[in-house]
């Protein structure tokens, strides 16, 4: 199977394109602030859980992760 020159330039357009599309989408989204939101719940939860005592920890997790999945919601809506 051989693929003209044209033909393979137009494919690699439609490709570059479709990528440019993609990357404004992903940029347009609340995906990076969900990410950012979520690594800092991770972080500071975990944090709790090494220097904490465990149901101190526990309580920590809790409090984190109530507010950010409302958060979630909240940037997605």
């Amino acid at each position: 199977m051989s693929v003209q020159p044209e033909e393979a330039q137009q494919l690699l357009d439609d490709i570059a394109r479709t990528e440019r599309l993609v990357r404004r989408a992903v940029a347009r989204s609340a995906l990076p602030l969900t990410l950012i939101l979520w690594g800092v719940v991770w972080l500071l939860g975990f944090g709790a859980t090494a220097l904490l005592l465990p149901s101190i920890a526990g309580t920590v997790w809790l409090l984190l992760v109530g507010p950010a999945i409302a958060l979630t919601f909240g940037l997605h809506s």
